[in-house]
């Protein structure tokens, strides 16, 4: 069976916070990665080193955090993990996890020169909990490591100690157990995900681990040498709820000469990797971390200083068309001003890779006959 996707203005299909550059309050620089959790969005607010607490309209509460490199200070944070009245934040400058109360006050951290565990992380950048397990990316090795829940290490997944290279291979030429650059990781049914970026796939790994398998949408050509068609070119954040795994990714279209005339999408695949939906933002900034919760997905807007909420569709996909049941009315005060002519773009981009599309009007697209 074969169907078609609306996909409506961001400004229907999606939340925009932020979007003002700035480190005053109502300001955001280069955030990184936003979780919600009781009530609240966590913004990983890198450049600025803090974390920034809003409601769930974007309504700014509260910050902690500045930057240094003593307790309670911040070094370009980036993934965010929320558990037991907790907030553990990969402090990703200072090689460390900061563990800080939900109301800010620190009360201690993982790894770090500071406490002389310097090659424990090498530029932690995402990080989450599953059951009483504790999941870092380091890119700077080139790792995943796991921790119990007082900060022992279990295991590392990936390349042996010592081994920091960054291989921009492909995914066929790079050895299966190998990550390159691994940034985001998300935890479902005893399987761990990984987005290894620098291999362009998403890599499987069992509790013990091994890698099991790898997904990417890159396809080869015959001679074996990747063709144009990469559309994990980029994958960054990637976040697992229920039986779906969600992938943020900047994508290089096939025309695409820059990353200026990239696009960007949050994938949902299935936790065997089958790709069920997704939702383009146009713009030329990274997407970076992601998470999910019963009804949305964040992603965070590296470029355009924002959070993106997508509301949720049906079997664990991402919106593609304006929420019925709940809409959007009002700019909130970190609402910015919607972007124009995107309709177009979609329908360009379509066309380029010789899908039927249709404009509706000039706020939608209509995108048909996909797989």
């Amino acid at each position: 069976m074969r169907r078609s996707l609306v996909y409506s203005t961001p400004q229907e299909a999606a939340r925009k916070i932020g979007g003002e550059y700035g480190k005053e309050e109502n300001q955001l620089r280069n955030p990184r990665h936003a979780v919600a959790d009781g009530g609240e969005i966590l913004v990983a607010d890198t450049h600025n080193h803090r974390i920034v607490v809003l409601n769930l309209e974007g309504i700014w509460r509260h910050s902690f955090g500045a930057f240094g490199h003593g307790l309670g200070m911040l070094s370009q944070p980036h993934g965010i993990a929320v558990r037991g009245g907790r907030v553990y934040v990969a402090d990703t400058g200072n090689h460390r996890i900061a563990i800080f109360s939900r109301t800010g006050n620190w009360l201690g951290s993982w790894g770090g020169i500071a406490n002389g565990d310097s090659e424990m992380f090498s530029y932690p950048h995402s990080v989450c909990w599953s059951g009483d397990k504790f999941f870092v990316t380091s890119m700077g090795s080139n790792q995943v490591v796991v921790l119990d829940e007082k900060g022992g290490e279990i295991l590392r997944l990936g390349n042996p100690p010592g081994s920091t290279q960054m291989r921009r291979q492909s995914r066929v030429s790079a050895p299966l157990n190998q990550l390159s650059w691994p940034k985001g990781v998300a935890v479902n049914d005893d399987q761990i995900y990984v987005c290894d970026t620098g291999h362009h796939c998403v890599k499987v790994f069992n509790q013990q681990g091994e890698c099991i398998r790898s997904w990417s949408l890159v396809e080869s050509s015959s001679d074996g040498t990747p063709s144009d068609v990469a559309c994990l070119e980029f994958a960054w954040g990637i976040a697992s709820f229920g039986k779906h795994v969600f992938v943020a990714q900047q994508e290089l279209l096939p025309s695409c000469d820059t990353w200026a005339d990239a696009g960007r999408k949050v994938l949902a695949f299935t936790l065997d990797g089958e790709l069920v939906n997704s939702v383009s933002i146009p713009g030329s900034g990274d997407f970076t971390g992601l998470s999910v919760d019963e009804q949305s997905i964040y992603v965070c807007d590296d470029d355009e200083h924002c959070v993106w909420r997508l509301w949720r569709a049906g079997n664990g996909g991402v919106v593609s068309e304006k929420p019925t049941a709940r809409t959007v009315s009002g700019p909130s005060p970190l609402r910015s001003k919607p972007q124009q002519g995107w309709a177009a773009q979609i329908a360009k981009a379509a066309q380029q890779v010789s899908v039927p599309s249709v404009a509706l009007d000039n706020d939608s697209v209509l995108v048909g006959d996909l797989p």
